[in-house]
């Protein structure tokens, strides 16, 4: 017997919708519908976490990381701060579940999910920044060795620090980034609850709880993780088949590592008197990504 992936989705849908329905016995059959909706997301709080990392490198010690941009607008610890890009997401497929025996109604749906978050670099545009030299500064990133794995280090070199020479130049090899924020695509299944209208009233709130899949992309590398979301907010019943949606959203991705990072320049193997000095590989960062925002859209049940 052949199975539609529509089919597949709307049973699975409803019997995912059914755990959340309390079991007893009805007196009327159950009504189900199908919708579809799209949203946008606009994702104006972020709880990115702190830059942290160091070298896969076998001997090579990351004494600090520094940046060129940080909250005070000077070099120093690297504390990044970001702004929010695109955001949006289509519910190719959903179901909604009604009862006479159940106040309100239940929703459950498939969603994929896209959002961009930026390095905000603004404190960095200049009128005579024509060739966006001082944006890309904002976006660097490096992590400082030790001396004595930066032995041999010298000025004028790719891979010494850009920031971090000081007046009686003790250059430092460094591990170089470009920190341009993150990409993020997830699939998530959804469950909500809709509140019944009351009287006359087209306006009634709802909640919703999430949780699936989400490729993310930082540093020029993709991990995959787990990621939950939650949401709250109201509806407003245009049509018997259509509803306009506002609410507010926060997702999180499990998870905070980037691993086998690349470097913007390879740290070369020291030799003769410059041994100590390690040869780059990779580094292993931690960055945590959640965001939160207001969310809208609609809803149209066929």
């Amino acid at each position: 017997m052949n199975i539609s992936y529509k089919d597949f989705l709307s049973k699975g849908l409803v019997v995912t919708l059914l755990t959340f329905i309390p079991t007893h016995s009805f007196s009327a059959p159950v009504t189900l519908s199908k919708y579809f909706s799209a949203h946008y997301n606009g994702e104006f709080f972020n709880s990115i976490g702190e830059f942290d990392g160091k070298e896969d490198a076998n001997g090579a010690k990351t004494e600090k990381i520094i940046g060129y941009y940080n909250k005070n607008g000077e070099v120093g610890v690297y504390r990044p701060e970001y702004k929010p890009g695109l955001a949006a997401s289509i519910i190719p497929f959903g179901c909604s579940i009604e009862h006479p025996d159940i106040s309100g109604s239940f929703r459950g749906e498939f969603e994929v999910l896209y959002s961009q978050v930026n390095t905000k670099d603004d404190g960095y545009v200049e009128k005579d920044d024509k060739d966006n030299k001082k944006r890309e500064m904002a976006k660097q990133v490096e992590l400082i060795r030790d001396d004595a794995t930066s032995n041999g280090a010298g000025a004028n070199l790719d891979w010494v620090s850009d920031i971090d020479n000081s007046s009686n130049k003790e250059y430092r090899a460094t591990f170089k980034m470009k920190n341009e924020g993150f990409n993020n695509v997830a699939g998530m299944l959804n469950v909500y609850y809709d509140w019944p209208l009351q009287g006359n009233s087209k306006v009634a709130p709802y909640v919703g709880i999430g949780c699936g899949v989400t490729r993310i992309e930082h540093l020029k590398i993709v991990e995959y993780d787990f990621a939950y979301q939650g949401k709250v907010g109201v509806s407003y019943t245009v049509a018997p088949n259509a509803k306009f949606f506002v609410g507010y959203r926060f997702f999180n991705r499990l998870g905070d590592k980037f691993n086998k990072v690349k470097p913007l320049y390879q740290i070369p193997a020291g030799a003769n008197q410059y041994a100590g000095r390690m040869e780059s590989t990779t580094a292993a960062i931690k960055n945590k990504f959640a965001v939160a925002g207001v969310e809208a859209g609609l809803i149209l049940h066929f």
